[in-house]
């Protein structure tokens, strides 16, 4: 029997060396790959988690204010689907819901009674098909660039309400830059997105004045069901602060969406997430 043993262990240690380097050096490629596979997807797990545990901030006095009746006085949830404004041609358009109880909150269409479809415009409609709101892609030399408009006409001139400013670079800085005259408190209030925009992980946060403390007032993240939402694309939630105006909300993840989908188109290459980009 031992030497049976004895033998076996020479048969397998024969086997072991007559495995060509190459093919241990593929498999120790292969184990890198998957290891490093592992820990993005086990980071980008533990960033989620990361913002999902992100505390809102009641807001009272919100500067940037579509109307004060979308500011509520309670927490809301509204589910949105990727590229959802770009997609919102026919039509019915895309209804926005809320996610607890399914009610329509918004709708976003193409055109508008006397307001015909541009490609560069699309509405923002209340619960009762009212405009409220348009979001027109703007020209910026170095960034993609949204005028957020109110109301409904176009002509003879647009009130714009603050201009989105986003610019998708690796490495560097925060992606989403709107700015506006805060009427409370005499100086400039701004709106920026911390996070991984690409993998809809991210927060929306208000700065009151430069340098100030800057207030989570808006979560974005995938829900745990990983559903497939309208026009085949994976829905994602937006959770909003109390007093936050949903509808400026909205439309900054719009923009947000529409200039992330051309720069990856334009790039073809994907990006792995740092805080700031995607």
């Amino acid at each position: 029997m031992q030497m049976m043993g004895v033998a076996a262990a020479a048969k397998a240690d024969a086997g072991r060396q007559s495995i060509p380097p190459t093919s241990a050096y593929v498999f120790s490629k292969n184990s890198t790959v998957a290891a490093r596979c592992f820990l993005l997807v086990m980071g980008a797990s533990f960033s989620t988690q990361k913002f999902l545990a992100t505390p809102l901030t009641a807001q009272w006095k919100f500067p940037f204010v579509v109307n004060p009746r979308f500011c509520r006085r309670r927490v809301t949830t509204f589910a949105l689907s990727d590229n959802f404004w770009t997609h919102a041609i026919d039509i019915n358009g895309f209804a926005v819901r809320e996610v607890d109880s399914g009610r329509v909150l918004f709708r976003v269409l193409p055109a508008v009674d006397g307001e015909p479809a541009d490609g560069c415009t699309k509405w923002l409609l209340d619960e009762y098909g009212i405009p409220v709101a348009h979001l027109t892609a703007g020209n910026h030399v170095s960034a993609a660039s949204y005028n957020v408009c109110l109301g409904k006409r176009r002509q003879p001139q647009s009130r714009v309400l603050t201009t989105l400013e986003i610019k998708f670079v690796p490495g560097r800085g925060e992606p989403l830059f709107a700015e506006i005259e805060d009427p409370h408190t005499g100086g400039k209030s701004r709106i920026g997105c911390h996070g991984m925009w690409r993998q809809r992980a991210a927060v929306l946060y208000l700065e009151r004045g430069r340098g100030g403390r800057r207030e989570a007032i808006a979560k974005v993240y995938r829900p745990s069901s990983g559903r497939l939402a309208k026009f085949g694309g994976n829905e994602y939630h937006v959770e909003t602060a109390i007093g936050v105006d949903m509808a400026l909300v909205l439309l900054i993840c719009a923009a947000m969406d529409d200039a992330s989908a051309h720069f990856h188109k334009a790039h073809k290459h994907p990006l792995l997430g740092t805080s700031g980009i995607q």
